[in-house]
């Protein structure tokens, strides 16, 4: 194979590169194959290889060229961002720090208010189950069958009421627990993911 053989060879595998850089690879081949004084009639391929497999060579060289020059102008483009971000930070601390710190106190003040409101119920419950036992025992004091049954009857409606609220108070405290773990995960998760 001459030296235009070679070069059409070459040519027709690089055909799907940008015209650059197809333009660069097939100056730099003939530029070598003159250098090199090959005779006008010698197999370039057996000294310089199949056109194809340096073709394929070129091809992956160009590819890894055009995605590390990527990932550097996405490197240098995020690195822009974060000192734009910095700046904006800096600027803007006067207004957003007091903003940041007043949204943390209403946001600590509503989780206080809602767990001391599911303590308040669950001990109100509790004691109402208290007092139906109270008044079961004295149900057993008092004078008169159908003042004991009406006492105990009393009682016991009174405590199964305060234990059957006190299990929902329960259930309710843990599913807001399990709500706030869950937002907290994917706040979590979105941090992580930047």
């Amino acid at each position: 194979m001459n030296k235009i053989e070679f070069m059409g060879s070459l040519e027709k595998h690089l055909k799907y590169l940008p015209k650059e850089d197809r333009a660069d690879a097939l100056n730099y081949y003939s530029e070598y194959i003159d250098d090199a004084n090959f005779a006008e009639n010698e197999d370039i391929s057996a000294k310089l290889g199949n056109p194809k497999d340096i073709a394929k060579n070129i091809i992956k060289e160009c590819t890894q060229k055009h995605i590390d020059s990527h990932d550097e102008k996405k490197t240098a483009k995020g690195g822009a961002m974060v000192v734009w971000m910095t700046i904006l930070l800096i600027c803007t601390a006067p207004v957003t720090l007091p903003l940041a710190v007043a949204l943390g106190i209403i946001v600590i003040c509503l989780l206080f208010t809602i767990f001391t409101t599911l303590f308040s119920l669950a001990l109100a419950f509790a004691l109402c189950a208290v007092i139906g036992i109270f008044i079961m025992v004295c149900g057993i004091i008092v004078p008169g069958i159908g003042q004991k049954l009406t006492m105990i009857g009393t009682g016991m409606i009174i405590m199964a009421i305060g234990i059957l609220l006190l299990i929902g108070v329960i259930k309710i405290t843990e599913l807001v627990i399990r709500l706030l773990a869950l937002i907290c995960k994917s706040i979590i998760n979105k941090r992580q993911e930047k």
